[in-house]
């Protein structure tokens, strides 16, 4: 093993921070009381978010643990910098928030959601990839919708 290099700082900044987010989302999921007529109910959702931000956390814990130096992406815009963890972690809430409010529909704050999160990790310019971008922001956002509400019959 090697020990944690000054690079690695931001990377590890946002792990902490999507370990608490994750972590408050599985707790408000699993505070949510067990509805008696829904097989899985409203806490459902909170509950995979939660366990799924853990879960991504952790892998990218091993990764930066087993990685030594951080690889710069292509380009040299690689996720370094605690402005771009503060701004990630920024979009998270904000999202967290909007869905709570009822700001927009859930698919459509997803699909915003979705792709600002991609250009601030990606650091992505070119007009072709954004459009590639959006498009699949929001046929994932209207897929999780269709799979919750129709699927599992949960209102979201």
């Amino acid at each position: 093993m090697h020990p944690i290099r000054r690079q690695q700082a931001p990377e590890i900044l946002f792990l902490i921070l999507m370990s608490v987010a994750g972590g408050a989302s599985l707790s408000s999921g699993l505070a949510m009381p067990t509805p008696q007529w829904e097989v899985i109910g409203s806490g459902a959702f909170p509950r995979a978010l939660g366990a799924l931000a853990l879960v991504l956390a952790a892998l990218k814990a091993v990764s930066v643990i087993r990685a030594g130096e951080p690889a710069p992406l292509e380009g040299g815009r690689g996720f370094y910098g605690i402005g771009r963890v503060a701004l990630s972690f920024a979009v998270m809430s904000l999202y967290t928030a909007s869905l709570s409010w009822r700001v927009l529909p859930f698919a459509a704050t997803s699909a915003v959601f979705c792709f600002v999160f991609f250009v601030v990790l990606s650091g992505e310019r070119r007009p072709g990839r954004l459009l590639l971008a959006a498009a699949v922001s929001t046929g994932f956002a209207v897929a999780v919708q269709l799979i919750f509400t129709r699927f599992l019959y949960i209102d979201i």
